[in-house]
């Protein structure tokens, strides 16, 4: 009776003030049904998706908060009923029974083997890169040379990018696709991983051997194979890696991006996982930028031909946003276990507050609305859509 009871409701309200941090059994069970449901945005409440309940201050205005949001909610029911389906569909993904017992099997491997507990990831976090050193990489970038400015440009990219990498150990192996030896040399010695491979574009079979000083004068090694991540079959063999990095690559592919996807799936071992960041198409600035008449990519410039060969770097050729990167995932045979934006270069945009007033005006999701996407995938199949509709025509 209970749960047909709440199955009838319009919305639900899950408020609760005090709170010791507890998980509603209520709330999960109205969120399944696809109710939109009011909670307190308080405690644990808080590290629920923006976008599949509204949460309530608790304070003096309260009650005329929760007025208003129920007059939202009743007058547009269109709203309401999407929530309500993001809200099952958020449940259905993220409640399983498969998906928490994993969780709790990960966390008692990690005790057992002493090594640290991967962070929870949020399904809409922005959070800041703070925890690693900018000094880790820096070491290995000479001064005052080319790459030492694109470094320091995009410095908050490259440290959210080896926070969110999953430790490995002596026998597991990493591979970072599109290698400039940024973050490299740090894979090893701060990741824990026991062998670190890099790849790049060029001529099938070749492959590079690179090197680099650091400057405290450390010397770190690595071969780093050419070929066509989108078209050549890659030189690894099945179940290879236990983690390989996609890194602002994606977004320069002109012809095949699933042909990589299915490639990397092929060559992590099962529970592996997919780490890949790329700009992001949704952001505030390019809402901002399309708004006002101008085009929404990061980097929609044509680049200029250089030297003898005439040739010219690879461009971006699509930008994605976070819920087509969750698809790509998805339709690649992973999990995706991480999905989140956040800084892309040195730059606070104060100036498009504006953007994001607009679209919690409208009662748009204001969430995964940074300049880059960040997310983790774990694999746990082959691949579902070779060539799935939403990309291919």
């Amino acid at each position: 009776d209970f749960t047909g009871t709440m199955g009838a409701c319009d919305m639900v309200l899950n408020l609760r003030y005090p709170t010791v941090g507890e998980t509603s059994g209520s709330l999960l069970r109205a969120l399944g049904l696809g109710r939109p449901v009011l909670v307190s945005d308080v405690g644990a409440f808080r590290d629920l998706p923006d976008d599949i309940c509204v949460k309530v201050p608790p304070g003096p205005s309260e009650e005329d908060e929760i007025f208003e949001f129920l007059n939202l909610l009743v007058s547009r029911p269109d709203l309401a009923r999407a929530m309500g389906t993001r809200a099952r569909a958020w449940v259905e993904r993220e409640c399983t029974w498969e998906h928490v017992a994993r969780r709790y099997a990960e966390f008692l491997e990690c005790v057992v083997e002493g090594r640290a507990v991967p962070t929870e990831p949020r399904a809409s976090a922005s959070a800041p890169a703070t925890s690693a050193a900018p000094q880790t990489i820096l070491d290995w970038v000479p001064p005052n040379s080319e790459m030492r400015a694109y470094v320091d440009t995009h410095l908050s990219r490259l440290i959210r990018t080896l926070e969110i990498i999953p430790p490995g150990g002596p026998a597991d192996r990493i591979l970072e696709m599109g290698a400039y030896l940024q973050i490299t040399p740090s894979l090893g010695p701060r990741l824990g991983y026991g062998e670190v491979r890099g790849c790049y574009y060029g001529p099938a079979g070749t492959v590079d051997h690179r090197w680099v000083v650091s400057t405290t004068g450390e010397r770190f090694e690595c071969d780093l194979d050419l070929f066509d991540a989108e078209k050549d079959v890659f030189p690894y063999p099945d179940g290879h890696f236990a983690t390989v990095l996609c890194c602002e690559l994606i977004e320069h592919l002109s012809a095949d991006p699933m042909h990589l996807l299915s490639e990397v799936n092929r060559i992590l071992r099962e529970g592996g996982h997919l780490v890949l960041t790329t700009p992001n198409i949704a952001s505030l600035r390019a809402i901002s930028a399309i708004l006002q008449g101008y085009h929404p990519g990061l980097f929609p410039q044509y680049i200029k031909p250089a030297g003898e060969t005439g040739e010219a770097a690879p461009r971006h050729n699509r930008e994605y946003a976070p819920r087509e990167v969750h698809q790509l995932l998805a339709d690649a045979g992973f999990e995706v276990v991480r999905l989140e934006t956040g800084p892309f270069r040195e730059q606070p945009r104060p100036e498009l507050a504006w953007v994001r007033r607009l679209l919690e005006r409208h009662w748009l999701a204001a969430d995964l609305r940074d300049e880059g996407i960040y997310a983790v995938g774990r694999k746990s199949g082959p691949v579902r859509s070779r060539y799935p509709e939403w990309l291919y025509a």
